[in-house]
């Protein structure tokens, strides 16, 4: 008796990105995953290799920047170059990339397929006959005049029109006083490109300011330990953190409003290093969001701690500071005793899976969780780029995504609802049955209708399935200020005593329905 095992396991390099957004595996899967072996054949190589530079690392994405650029013969394998004709290596390289097409109706056939390889081996022992020549620009007329046709299908509603409410806030937004930012107004970093000096502290100091590691001061204790403690004789609190991490030159280019820059260092047993930042008196916006603290941020000041956020992401962006595999967490971002945003940045890239076990996978794709979930490391997976399992890379825009994840959280504050809005990663026509599943039920009718859809609709933005498509990290300030501009002018009716405004139920019907 034979036994068929339904459940699904992704192999790095051969998966379907369609499935991640329609988590539906059709016979144009297949299509795909034999795309990705016509162009192991064709190169000689296999479809992850960590061990090249970053944008060779994904074979498809590699090879399909190649072919947009014409430059079929950079893909080749050497020993293969003299073997075939550049018509020949043209062909079958428009074969494997059709295959490869992102939208599963757009790809060939296998039978499709097929005819095509036996046009191109005919070619290839023939030579270039007229007859063989035409036969093959014809069906590749065929599929092109298709993908003409799905692309000009497309709804308007993907170009991102904005409404003209949204288009009015933004122009006000520019006029009016926008969210304070403490970098503007208390910024006391030097104007000059030159490096900050960091203090070096003795291990006698670094006792004396945690009370020689005491528990007591322990404030922190997942992947490093956090300590409060005081220096300059107990009159400036501070986060002391023993990490494997050494103080790096990134570390010294810091000085932000909205990035928690590091005061200085210790090294620990000639192994660890002890870094030493400001203490955040009202911890992260973890915190207060899943934490003892829920419920205790009002919508507003919410949007204020995203636009923190923005700020300083948009710094470290312009500086070159944000490295490929950085991500933004809930937990990352830390609330000063004036509840001004600071980011908590890591130099060193994230720990990434190798691969995804059954569980792993079904959360990532369809929010689907077995047994303990904790167990496989499923809570943080869910801020990595989908781009990281369909091709085995990350770039500086995954931290885009995993923005949009955080956004998500601020207006949700809901943990069992992230692994849902993975599953609806890239649905325009989403639909949720009740208003408590979306929201946080304590932010109902604090958050302007408009406010809310523009929230969402950058959100989303940041979680686009093509990176290309996400927002700069300029326009992504600007949005967010824009939505923070659309919430003050419905506060101001409100306190005017306008007309009775749509509630938030209904704003999410006309957004979502």
């Amino acid at each position: 008796m034979t036994h068929v095992s339904t459940e699904l396991k992704g192999t790095r390099g051969y998966l379907d990105p369609d499935y991640f957004y329609t988590h539906k595996l059709t016979t144009k899967s297949d299509v795909y995953a034999f795309g990705v072996v016509l162009l192991e054949v064709l190169c000689g190589r296999p479809p992850v290799d960590v061990k090249l530079e970053e944008e060779q690392i994904s074979l498809v994405l590699w090879a399909q920047h190649c072919i947009k650029k014409g430059k079929h013969e950079r893909i080749v394998d050497p020993f293969l170059f003299e073997q075939m004709s550049s018509q020949c290596l043209k062909l079958f390289v428009e074969v494997a990339n059709h295959c490869l097409h992102k939208s599963s109706k757009a790809r060939p056939t296998m039978a499709e397929v097929v005819g095509r390889l036996e046009s191109v081996l005919a070619l290839h022992r023939k030579g270039k006959t007229e007859g063989i020549v035409t036969k093959i620009v014809k069906g590749m007329n065929q599929w092109w005049s298709w993908e003409g046709k799905y692309n000009n299908s497309k709804s308007e509603s993907e170009k991102g029109n904005s409404s003209k409410s949204e288009s009015e806030a933004k122009d006000n937004s520019s006029k009016s006083e926008s969210p304070k930012s403490e970098s503007e107004e208390n910024d006391n970093c030097p104007k000059s490109e030159s490096k900050r000096e960091f203090r070096c502290f003795s291990l006698a100091e670094i006792q004396a300011a945690t009370k020689y590691f005491s528990k007591d001061l322990l404030i922190a204790h997942g992947g490093s330990k956090v300590y409060k403690g005081f220096i300059d004789r107990g009159t400036h609190a501070v986060a002391i953190k023993i990490t494997d991490n050494a103080v790096s030159k990134m570390h010294s280019q810091i000085c932000h409003g909205h990035v928690n820059s590091l005061i200085g260092f210790c090294i620990f047993n000639n192994c660890k290093w002890i870094h030493v930042y400001d203490y955040m008196a009202n911890r992260s916006l973890q915190d207060h969001i899943y934490g003892k603290g829920k419920h205790s941020l009002v919508w507003k000041k919410r949007l204020e701690i995203c636009i923190d956020a923005a700020r300083g992401l948009q710094y470290l962006h312009a500086g070159g500071l944000l490295k490929a595999g950085v991500l933004i967490k809930p937990s990352k971002i830390l609330l000063d005793e004036k509840w001004v945003a600071k980011i908590q940045i890591n130099f060193s890239p994230e720990v990434v899976p190798t691969k995804l076990d059954t569980t792993q996978f079904d959360y990532f794709t369809n929010g689907k969780t077995r047994g303990n979930s904790k167990a496989s490391g499923i809570n943080r997976l869910i801020y990595f780029d989908p781009k990281l399992f369909l091709y085995g890379v990350l770039t500086q825009n995954s931290v885009l995504y995993s923005f949009g994840i955080v956004l998500f959280e601020v207006v949700c504050a809901n943990e069992q609802m992230l692994g849902r809005l993975t599953s609806h990663f890239g649905n325009d026509n989403i639909q949720w049955s009740a208003i408590d599943e979306v929201i946080d039920p304590y932010l109902i009718r604090q958050i302007a209708p408009k406010c809310l859809r523009a929230f969402l609709n950058i959100a989303y933005s940041c979680m686009h399935r093509d990176e290309t498509k996400r927002p700069s990290m300029d326009n992504l300030l600007e949005s967010l200020l824009c939505a923070f501009q659309l919430q003050e002018d419905w506060e101001k009716q409100v306190q005017m005593g306008g007309d009775e405004l749509p509630g938030i139920d209904q704003s999410l019907q006309l957004l979502f329905n």
